[in-house]
């Protein structure tokens, strides 16, 4: 199935040791050259940040998405969705390329 837009992952998805407790970068380039870094994290990995940080909350700028895994099946679907509303794309910002 083309998706429209290229997924690049700096960071190979095998090196993640527990998918349900990490987060990843995931750089998205879109057919018109626009090109977007959206952070995906667990809702351990935010629970865990929280208590590392003492933090009662995550600060409302860091702009993530929440999955249940840090896969390629997970975040894919998120990203099916996020491209194809481009008001939600650009809550990620762009760089032209």
């Amino acid at each position: 199935m083309r998706m429209g837009y290229e997924v690049f992952y700096p960071t190979p998805l095998c090196e993640i040791a527990d998918p349900e407790n990490d987060n990843i970068d995931v750089c998205v380039t879109m057919p018109d050259g626009a090109a977007y870094a959206i952070v995906f994290i667990t809702p351990k990995n935010l629970s865990r940040m929280m208590e590392a940080g003492g933090e009662a909350f995550i600060d409302p700028a860091f702009r993530f998405v929440t999955v249940r895994r840090i896969d390629r099946d997970d975040i894919e679907a998120a990203l099916k969705v996020i491209a194809a509303d481009p008001k939600l794309l650009s809550y990620y910002g762009s760089d032209q390329t």
